[in-house]
């Protein structure tokens, strides 16, 4: 009888641990629980990415994005191109341009110049002639998550995704995991290492970089 005493009292305790700002329940093991637990299990919650933003200029390209081209002025036409498997977009009499690997300014840079051979004074003082590309439709990407996490295992995300949005899919640190070692592994090399509670209690999110 005691032993059930006891543990209803343990159970009760449980129940009271509420994050009582978001109105969700934390992680609780023993009358404890692990600060900024909430963030991965509040329903109200959403890291979801944001698909409408500007295209940020560090953005790498690949196969499946989809690229808009726009000329406007003395000559009007509008291109509306996909990044092959080969990693090329092609241009009606022009041979196919290679994008991928690059960020989307390089690729606007090198798509330009062929462009130039299309419409003279393209994008020049004077020229008449101006030409914008922008990132169209995006490509999904496949993220890894392994080690001490809720949930490991392949996740696919849009390429706009950062790591914040893809451990909010792997349901955060598990009870044994750390939130202030987490690292980005990318061609077999660890670039960002990143400690959840700068963000939590600094809204520091310098390490919350896209995913590829």
């Amino acid at each position: 009888e005691s032993r059930k005493v006891e543990k209803a009292k343990d159970n009760e305790e449980i129940a009271d641990k509420v994050d009582e700002n978001a109105g969700q329940n934390i992680i609780v093991s023993k009358g404890e629980y692990i600060y900024g637990s909430h963030l991965f299990n509040g329903k109200n919650l959403t890291f979801e990415p944001n698909l409408r933003i500007a295209t940020p200029k560090n953005y790498v390209l690949g196969t499946d994005d989809e690229l808009a081209i726009d000329i406007y002025g003395n000559s009007q036409m509008s291109y509306k191109l996909k990044i092959s498997p080969e990693g090329t977009v092609k241009i009606e009499n022009l041979a196919p341009i290679i994008v991928n690997g690059l960020t989307i300014d390089q690729a606007s840079d090198r798509i330009i110049n062929r462009l130039k051979s299309i419409y003279y004074g393209l994008n020049s003082q004077g020229g008449g002639v101006y030409a914008q590309i922008t990132l169209g439709s995006i490509r999904s990407i496949k993220v890894t998550v392994i080690g001490e996490v809720t949930k490991p295992g392949t996740y696919t995300v849009p390429s706009l995704a950062t790591v914040f949005n893809v451990l909010y899919q792997a349901g955060g640190p598990s009870k044994n995991g750390s939130y202030r070692n987490i690292s980005v592994i990318r061609d077999n090399k660890i670039i960002r290492n990143m400690d959840l509670y700068d963000f939590l209690l600094r809204a520091d999110q310098k390490d919350n970089i896209l995913v590829r």
